[in-house]
């Protein structure tokens, strides 16, 4: 059983006690409070929920399960617990186990960006982009775009379960795409470098790159502008 499903489950219980508390004026303001305090756990066990949820799916991403320290999402569990079964917690209580549950989930997500950052940069530095430009025009458009998302979704400091899932489907589909690719050969990828470096002007061409671009069929991704004169 997880912290936070244990968590909850000590509040179900407080919850209950609430509504058995149905006895007298003293009782029902008893009840409304312990409802109430109750309820203010909600939040900060989401907060908590959402956490180790992210945390869980990026060890299962990655294949190492200890990436991220999640033994701090029952802190102030068997405090909170001892409080329950006395029965009726003083105010006090619930602000502690509150601030002990949105604690844990900070330190987690904390481990969870630190990873992910750590993860995400590991994932596309394998990708051989330099292939991106030897696919067709339409097809180079679509992936380029994916690899736009990658880098988006790679810089969010707390990516959730499901960010997690569309990177992991998106890596698969561009990497996929670029296995099927050769590396450009030597000649068409020192031109690409030469672009990348400086400006480029017709006449720093010879008239052998100019065929080389023409040859790889990737010669409608540049173009030339004249100079005011």
């Amino acid at each position: 059983m997880s912290p936070t499903t244990t968590v909850a489950e000590l509040a179900d219980a407080l919850r209950r006690e609430a509504v058995r508390l149905d006895e007298g004026k003293e009782a029902e303001s008893e009840a409304e409070r312990i409802t109430k305090k109750t309820e203010l756990l909600k939040p900060a066990l989401g907060k908590l929920e959402r956490a180790v949820d992210a945390a869980r799916q990026l060890h299962r991403l990655a294949g190492t399960p200890n990436l991220i320290d999640l033994s701090v999402a029952a802190d102030g569990l068997a405090n909170f617990a001892a409080h329950v079964r006395r029965g009726r917690p003083v105010d006090q209580a619930f602000t502690a186990a509150r601030n002990k549950i949105e604690g844990a989930a900070s330190a987690i997500l904390r481990g969870v960006e630190s990873a992910w950052t750590e993860f995400t940069q590991g994932r596309l530095s394998e990708l051989p982009l330099r292939r991106i430009a030897l696919l067709p025009a339409a097809e180079r458009r679509s992936q380029r775009h994916r690899l736009d998302d990658l880098r988006k979704l790679a810089q969010m400091k707390q990516p959730t379960s499901s960010d997690m899932q569309i990177f992991n489907q998106t890596f698969t589909i561009l990497r996929e795409a670029l296995e099927q690719l050769p590396d450009p050969e030597p000649a068409l990828d020192v031109l690409f470098r030469k672009f990348e470096s400086a400006r480029v002007t017709l006449a720093s061409l010879t008239d052998e790159e100019i065929a080389l671009l023409r040859r790889a069929q990737v010669d409608d991704q540049f173009e030339v502008l004249r100079r005011d004169i």
